[in-house]
Order: structure tokens, then C-alpha cells, then sequence
């Protein structure tokens, strides 16, 4: 082999070990950046047959970790809490007492939370939007 292609050989190679590098770090911290993105909490009081007074409506991102903390400030009254379409479970709450779960945000679309035993008045809407990428 000649000088000349060894050069290009070793040099295609050093290239080659820096691209793949780079992918690899690349891929690292885009790893390390989901996993370390905070869980985003979301707090509900239910009391008087309501979350927060007035069931807002919670816009969440796709693919978002959402820790919901729901509390039940009403004395005497059992509440709990689903997310249909997102969460299977039912939380219940009692008085006094606070419940906390984690679920990650589907795609797109319009869900809703509810406390089974109030409904139709404890109920109110998810909107699951993208977020436009603003990058560079």
C-alpha cells in the first residue's frame, strides 16, 4: 500500500471513530436530556364538587410527564379522580388526604379528567397540543 493510502486510510478512520462520536454523544444527551427533564406537577383541589373551583382546562405537550397531585379539601366527602384516554386507573381521595401518579401525555387530542361519583359537575377537559420546535 502506498504512503498516500495509508495516510487516507488512517484519516478515514480517525473520521470515521469522530463521527461515530459524535452520533454517539449526540444520541447520549438527547437520552440524558428526556430523562432528565423535570416531571411537570400539576395540583387539583377537590372540594364543594369541583377541582379548583372551576374544572380548568390543563394544556399538556405530547409526550410530557405529568406528576398530578390531587387533594381533597372537602370534609367528610370521598373523591377520587381519572383520566380517561390517558390513565386506566381511578385514584381515590379521601378527606383530608392527597393522592399523587405519573402518566406520560399521549399524542394529540382532547381528554378529559372526572371524579366518577360527581359527575357531570367534577369534570374538565385536557387539551394535548404539539409545541412548535422555536430552535436555532
Amino acid at each position: 500500500m502506498s504512503r498516500t493510502a495509508k495516510r487516507g486510510l488512517v484519516g478515514g478512520t480517525t473520521l470515521g471513530a469522530f463521527a461515530i462520536a459524535v452520533v454517539l454523544a449526540l444520541g447520549g444527551s438527547a437520552r440524558s436530556r428526556s430523562e432528565s427533564e423535570p416531571v411537570r406537577e400539576i395540583v387539583l383541589s377537590a372540594r364543594d364538587v369541583a377541582f379548583n373551583e372551576v374544572n380548568p382546562t390543563l394544556a399538556l405537550r405530547p409526550g410530557e410527564r405529568v406528576r398530578f397531585v390531587v387533594r381533597n379539601d372537602d370534609p367528610g366527602v370521598l373523591h377520587s379522580i381519572t383520566l380517561p384516554g390517558i390513565d386506566s386507573r381511578v385514584h381515590f381521595v379521601r378527606s383530608g388526604e392527597e393522592v399523587a401518579f405519573e402518566v406520560t401525555v399521549p399524542e394529540g387530542g382532547r381528554f378529559e379528567y372526572t371524579c366518577p361519583q360527581h359527575l357531570p359537575k367534577m369534570r374538565g377537559r385536557i387539551e394535548v397540543e404539539a409545541v412548535e420546535d422555536v430552535g436555532p
